[in-house]
């Protein structure tokens, strides 16, 4: 866990929302164009190559370790899940996957 003691806000959430963007095991156009939107590519590549790196337990690490070690308000937990929303529905089709995923992180993002 490492690494998360290195990112910036801006990579935590790069590393959030892609995660997001794989809930279904489909990144859409629509997904893709989202997470350029927000993200310089440098931040994407790095963030998905460590996303790719990680199994869904140390995926889980991660994101608690870096919430813990910074300090995370619950205020910026919110809008981040408010994201993650987002992500879910810009392709029109918040699917069973994604639904059962963002329900878990509502849970794990409460502090």
């Amino acid at each position: 866990m490492d690494s998360v003691k290195n990112w910036t806000k801006e990579e935590f959430k790069a590393y959030m929302l892609i995660h997001a963007s794989e809930a279904d095991h489909t990144v859409t156009e629509a997904e893709l164009e989202l997470l350029e939107e927000k993200f310089d590519s440098r931040i994407l590549k790095k963030m998905s190559r460590e996303l790719k790196a990680d199994n869904d337990y140390q995926r889980l690490q991660k994101i608690m370790s870096y919430i813990e070690i910074n300090d995370c308000k619950q205020e910026e937990l919110d809008a981040l899940l408010s994201e993650i929303k987002e992500m879910y529905i810009s392709d029109g089709n918040f699917d069973v996957m994604e639904q059962t995923t963002f329900r878990f992180l509502q849970k794990a993002l409460k502090v």
